[in-house]
């Protein structure tokens, strides 16, 4: 257990759903830490920049640089600074925190790749220690790879009454691999938890412009209301197997993908650094390359094979936290 009790952190951290919520929350209650929270995402929380970054394309990064300073709070010492994918942040913001944090440690998580988040790789040499959840990205920059988390705090024992859970966002061959499981749920009689989420916008853009005949033919079933961490969590309590499909220009393993080692449940995906990690074991994990035809009934009925004690704290959030700051 790491010992950050009293310690100031600034946390800069991205709003979405509520990770970022869950990882200030534990700092503070099951560390001790005083946590200053920032949103990274500003395009998502400042209307005024997101027009200046979608539209204008004007002094971005200058404009990202004041408003990050306007959420700081300068009365305070900070002993850690911890940014978490960090995609707006400049040099210079980083060079004043450093002169008026002279002793602060300076920490980097990135659960986006470089592909995506190219402006870690712009000030990573600023951080003294840079962790990513993407494989190629650690080996390629020497960063510590370190995937994503679950809360414990949302892990309860229950009937295991959904033998397979599917929870997505629309994008890329997601509904392809919707109407695979449905096909195979029908063959081998299994029940499932089906949640396809779209934003009305999108769902709007496929069904009358668009006219994407796959999204139409499914888009009585699309929900236009996301599903909460609590709610997602509370579903995996009740599921022997989550189904991932990883986006093809991601190689980091999905935040869907720590939630499954935490609840027990097993594992069909279609990333293949799923092998990289200490939780994988053939009887828990199946990766798919194309298919979910080259599932085998076997594994849908075989039961779940426990970890090690280490294995479920190394991939809860308090494991995260320590991994991050120790």
């Amino acid at each position: 257990m790491i010992d950050i009790k009293g310690r100031n952190i600034l946390l800069l951290v991205p709003r979405h759903f509520d990770y970022g919520d869950q990882i200030a929350g534990v700092l503070e209650q099951n560390f001790g830490a005083n946590v200053t929270k920032i949103y990274e995402n500003i395009d998502q929380v400042s209307p005024v920049f997101n027009i200046r970054y979608k539209y204008l394309k004007q002094d971005v990064e200058k404009s990202a640089t004041s408003y990050y300073l306007k959420q700081v709070d300068f009365s305070k010492k900070y002993d850690i600074i911890l940014m978490i994918r960090a995609s707006f942040v400049s040099n210079e913001l980083l060079d004043i925190l450093k002169e008026k944090n002279p002793d602060a440690e300076f920490v980097l998580y990135q659960w986006d790749s470089t592909m995506n988040n190219p402006n870690a790789v712009k000030i990573y040499q600023k951080f003294d220690r840079v962790f990513t959840f993407d494989f190629p990205d650690s080996e390629k920059y020497g960063w510590t790879y370190r995937p994503l988390f679950y809360n414990t705090a949302y892990v309860e024992k229950k009937e295991r009454k959904y033998d397979i859970a599917y929870a997505c966002t629309i994008h890329s061959n997601r509904l392809k691999i919707y109407k695979e499981l449905k096909v195979m749920a029908e063959k081998y009689n299994l029940n499932c938890f089906n949640y396809l989420y779209a934003t009305k916008l999108s769902a709007i853009r496929h069904s009358y412009f668009v006219k994407d005949e796959e999204f139409r033919s499914v888009k009585d079933e699309v929900k236009t209301k996301s599903l909460s961490s609590e709610e997602v969590n509370r579903i995996y309590n009740e599921t022997k197997i989550v189904l991932d499909y990883t986006h093809p220009t991601q190689n980091g393993l999905t935040m869907r993908t720590a939630e499954s080692v935490g609840h027990r449940c097993k594992l069909i995906t279609n990333n293949k650094y799923a092998r990289e990690t200490d939780f994988y074991n053939e009887s828990n994990v199946f990766i798919y390359e194309k298919s979910l035809d080259e599932v085998p009934e076997e594994f849908l009925r075989s039961p779940y094979v426990e970890l090690s004690d280490d294995v479920y704290r190394h991939y809860s959030i308090d494991g995260f936290i320590e991994t991050l700051l120790a």
